[in-house]
């Protein structure tokens, strides 16, 4: 967000409470959908993150900053998604 007056950007972190999926490092909507844990990438450190593995929730792949994170909802529908296995 910029100010219009005084040219200030402002950066935000995304809203806990968002309708689709998003990276929480980077905030793209580009994900990709694993089965399991990848040995090579960095998964999230989050305890929220790492309990939601107990309901189920699925596995998330950034593909720009290679974090690998857990999160229930669904990755948004306008954007084509790919599932690794």
């Amino acid at each position: 967000m910029e100010c219009p007056y005084c040219n200030t950007v402002w950066h935000w972190r995304r809203v806990p409470f968002q309708k689709y999926t998003l990276c929480p490092e980077c905030g793209t909507t580009r994900l990709t959908k694993l089965s399991k844990y990848d040995r090579i990438d960095r998964k999230s450190g989050s305890i929220l993150r790492r309990f939601l593995g107990l309901f189920g929730a699925p596995i998330y792949h950034c593909t720009f900053c290679r974090l690998q994170f857990r999160d229930y909802r669904h990755p948004d529908p306008g954007r084509k998604s790919t599932v690794r296995t």
